[in-house]
């Protein structure tokens, strides 16, 4: 029996056409405690629900890009972080220019805070991915 990483499966079960050019990758981690392998009710390995299983995954953790090994996140460049407040605020761009953030009050919309984290080098660019914040916008 031939194992396949959720991650594989994860890529996989993706659309192709909403994989952003993703393939079928042969990834498999070790010591990561997610049942990599799911069967049928004869015990038996099923690709056909291991897929299923990999899509209820993208569905429930609201993945909006393809899981890989190589992302921004990976590398330490990029973070997903829901940033809100209750009322307005100030702060200083990186060259010390004062900005009051107001609304909208979620930092994936305001386009006040985005210019900020640009100073800082830090920019929110992808649309489907509300709290992804990177060096690159991507």
């Amino acid at each position: 029996m031939k194992s396949t990483s959720i991650l594989t499966l994860v890529i996989q079960s993706i659309p192709k056409d909403n994989r952003g050019g993703y393939g079928k990758t042969a990834t498999q981690k070790e010591n990561i405690p997610i049942n990599w392998i799911h069967t049928d009710s004869s015990g038996n390995y099923s690709e056909k629900i291991s897929r299923e299983k990999a899509w209820e995954m993208v569905k429930a953790y609201g993945i909006a890009y393809p899981a890989s090994l190589t992302s921004h996140h990976v590398r330490g460049n990029a973070i997903d972080i829901t940033i809100t407040w209750q009322s307005s605020f100030t702060i200083k761009d990186k060259a010390g220019k004062e900005y009051t953030i107001d609304i909208p009050r979620n930092g994936a919309t305001n386009p006040q805070l985005r210019e900020v984290g640009k100073t800082y080098g830090v920019k929110r660019t992808l649309e489907k991915d509300p709290p992804h914040w990177s060096l690159e916008g991507n």
